[in-house]
């Protein structure tokens, strides 16, 4: 028997996302035409991983300072902590709790102590899942270390494969075949159990005779080998076997691929065939299916076809495609049909690729520029496009339901694109995939307990508070409240001009704004503050400060901002508005615009000016911020700078040593304004100001946590002001908002 008689008639449609392919041959009028979605460039053929997201709650370790004797040392008590043996030959010691001892408690009490200089709790540690794959070095959107494009800028699978590896889900790869006997591939090929080889019957009564590895729907054959190398490429991503010593590592090391091919030698193929093939999945098994193929236009049989298999559970994970379009504006197919998981290409970079496409209707992004994987014959190639991104969805979807087999299709894919890392989300609707921080939270909440908090906190914001001469507090607000106990000097640093500064108190102020105080500091200068990664939430959850799902990273998680105080002036002033306030987003026919009143109710004539902005907001590159006086004078702070990146964290300082014009970096810290603010010297400061914030792209959503204008003057007998006095409003609120838009129209 053969496969079932298809009696459809289509028309034939041409479709080729490949820019760099020759145009293929023409076939029969009988059918829409399907092409491979890729660039192919050719390539010449134990860790330990700190968890400090657990530690140990019954002791804590300690270093002791140069020349402190052990016997002066072991046996020392303080806080409920006693000091009970030396770990290490610089210092190091372990100091366990009594019963009835607070962790928190202990650690700040030896913190104080002059002859400490650090303590930290026992962090546990575990083997990391890192392959000894050959080339897993080479395969940056796996791991990406920084070489050759930015650190992070990947899928962060190594982090997903600590909580498993193997996956018996079926991900049927329609394409242009699968090499079966590729080495780095051959044991994670589908088997047909029910079907007996070479016996010439169709033993499991699905149609087709010996389809013991899946099916040729090109030349009707039960040989799915792939005579064009795509197809073998795109299995490679999803599923070549892992920590074998030889290769690469797909995404999910064991997983069963089936070999549909549909396409042929040339890249080519039928509607008719890519509908038989989608139904041949459906029927024996498969629950994922990677289409990295698109052309033609919309066609029913082909939306029925991809119908029937999400009905019946499946996933169906299709490349945007490579024309560098808008797939709201022009469609793509199969990429555009309903339900269908649509990837854009992602770079090294964390930028979109050049030609992949874009839009609402594309779901999440994945790398997809220069992707080492597998080709026919043991070989390996770096080939780029959406079609090597589709698949790295597609290995993250079966790695993740073979840690949950009880997940269904809906709560897998909202898994996946709501722990997307927050990069693209002015290209896609989700952002890019990041399976390690989704295997964490699936980890966390465990499928029993959909409610348990696994979101780890950051900080969101800092503000150096000015006093008469000096600083002496600085406001630090997190993005959700945190654990009190956690709150201790010993998670902050505080260094200026003379070098450490002494913290003396942490304080609640509202909401989840701690005040770090310390004694007055007046001299001229840098002032940093670091808050460490050992503080966590009320869930124990600790600092996520790159939000890479991978919390308490010692160096990654550690949030650093910088404030330069300029020499001692006669008065110096801080004004606050605090939020959050949401930002406008820019629509299709205009920009988005809020401007945020701060009031200065002193009159005095102004020497300098610094501004403190935090906003939290994806694709920073998108924002335009104006300083407005209430004379109309008008300074531009940054004009869509930063990429990529998320969020601003500045302070906009004449005297800082960097350009925010020249920096190409995360916008966290001190810069110089794209033009100065020596342009309000000399006015006086008294009135409305306004902050403009202009979102210049659509998609995006954001707020402004709070903007603080700090100023000297020459005035010494102006009023004395709060650090954080509140925007002063002398009419009613509905009047005052009138006030805002009219003054806002008339200077903006």
């Amino acid at each position: 028997m053969g496969r079932p008689f298809m009696s459809w008639l289509f028309v034939r449609q041409a479709g080729n996302f490949d820019r760099t392919r020759r145009p293929v041959r023409r076939r029969s009028k009988r059918d829409y035409r399907f092409e491979a979605l890729e660039v192919r460039t050719l390539m010449a053929a134990d860790l330990l991983n700190v968890d400090q997201s657990q530690y140990a709650t019954e002791h804590f370790l300690v270093q002791f300072r140069e020349g402190i004797s052990p016997s002066a040392i072991l046996g020392t008590s303080i806080a409920g902590a006693t000091v009970s043996r030396q770990v290490s030959s610089d210092g190091w010691y372990q100091a366990t709790l009594n019963s009835n001892a607070n962790l928190s408690s202990a650690l700040q009490a030896f913190q104080n102590l002059t002859s400490v200089a650090l303590v930290t709790p026992d962090f546990r540690v575990s083997v990391t899942a890192t392959p000894n794959d050959t080339n897993f070095a080479s395969q940056w959107a796996l791991e990406n270390n920084g070489a050759g494009g930015v650190a992070d800028a990947d899928i962060d699978a190594s982090q997903a494969w600590n909580y498993g590896t193997s996956s018996s889900v079926v991900v049927a790869v329609i394409d242009t075949g699968i090499d079966y006997n590729h080495v780095d591939l051959a044991s994670n090929i589908w088997t047909n159990t029910d079907e007996v080889a070479g016996n010439g019957i169709d033993d499991d009564r699905n149609g087709y005779v010996d389809d013991t590895r899946g099916w040729n729907f090109v030349s009707d054959t039960n040989n799915p080998m792939d005579d064009n190398g795509h197809g073998t490429h795109v299995a490679g991503t999803i599923g070549a076997v892992g920590n074998n010593g030889l290769g690469i590592s797909g995404v999910a090391w064991n997983v069963k691929l089936m070999a549909l091919k549909f396409l042929d030698g040339n890249g080519s193929g039928m509607l008719s065939d890519a509908v038989s093939a989608i139904d041949y999945a459906r029927v024996n098994g498969a629950k994922i299916i990677n289409a990295s193929w698109g052309g033609g236009g919309f066609t029913t049989a082909l939306q029925s076809a991809i119908q029937r298999f999400q009905n019946a559970g499946g996933v169906f994970v299709a490349a945007a495609g490579n024309e560098g379009r808008n797939n709201a504006t022009t469609a793509s197919y199969p990429a555009n049909y309903s339900g269908v998981i649509s990837v854009a290409a992602s770079t090294a970079s964390d930028t979109l690729a050049s030609f992949s496409n874009f839009g609402t209707n594309v779901e999440i992004a994945a790398p997809g520029q220069s992707i080492l994987s597998t080709i026919p014959g043991n070989r390996y190639a770096s080939y780029s496009g959406t079609s090597m991104a589709s698949p790295h969805v597609a290995g993250a979807l079966a790695l993740l339901w073979g840690q949950s087999p009880g997940l269904t299709a809906t709560q897998l894919v909202s898994l996946i694109t709501t722990h997307a890392d927050p990069v693209l989300l002015n290209r896609t609707t989700h952002g890019r995939l990041n399976v390690g921080r989704a295997a964490a939270a699936l980890a966390g909440n465990n499928e029993t307990n959909p409610n348990v908090d696994t979101t780890s906190p950051y900080v969101s914001g800092a503000v150096f508070n000015r006093v008469a001469g000096g600083i002496a507090s600085i406001d630090v607000t997190f993005s959700e409240a945190v654990r009190a106990t956690t709150m201790v000097s010993s998670a902050f640093q505080v260094t200026g001009p003379g070098g450490t500064i002494a913290i003396t108190s942490v304080a609640l102020v509202t909401g989840n704004t701690w005040r770090i105080s310390f004694a007055n500091q007046t001299a001229a200068g840098n002032y940093t503050l670091s808050v460490l990664p050992t503080i966590t939430d009320n869930a124990g959850n600790l600092l996520d400060q790159d939000r890479d799902a991978v919390a308490g990273e010692a160096t990654q998680d550690r949030y650093t901002t910088s404030f330069a105080l300029p020499p001692t002036t006669s008065t110096e002033r801080s004004y606050t508005r605090t939020g959050p306030i949401a930002l406008q987003d820019a629509t299709w026919t205009r920009v988005g615009t809020t401007s945020v009143a701060i009031d200065v109710p002193d009159s005095f004539t102004i020497s300098d000016l610094n501004v403190n902005v935090s906003i939290d907001h994806a694709y920073v590159s998108d924002l335009r911020l104006r300083l407005i006086a209430p004379d109309g004078t008008s300074v531009l702070l940054v004009n869509r700078r930063g990429g990529s990146r998320d969020n601003v964290r500045v302070t906009f300082d004449d005297e800082a040593a960097t350009s925010i014009a020249t920096t190409s970096g995360n916008l966290e810290g001190s810069f110089r304004p794209e033009r100065a603010l020596s342009a309000f010297d000399g006015k006086n400061a008294t009135g409305r100001w306004f902050l403009e914030i202009v979102d210049a792209a659509r998609l995006d959503a954001g707020r402004l946590n709070s903007v603080q204008l700090q100023f000297a003057g020459s005035n010494t007998n102006a009023a004395a002001v709060s650090p954080l006095s509140p925007t002063v409003s002398w009419l009613p609120a509905w009047a005052s908002a009138v006030l805002e838009e009219w003054q806002r129209r008339l200077w903006g």
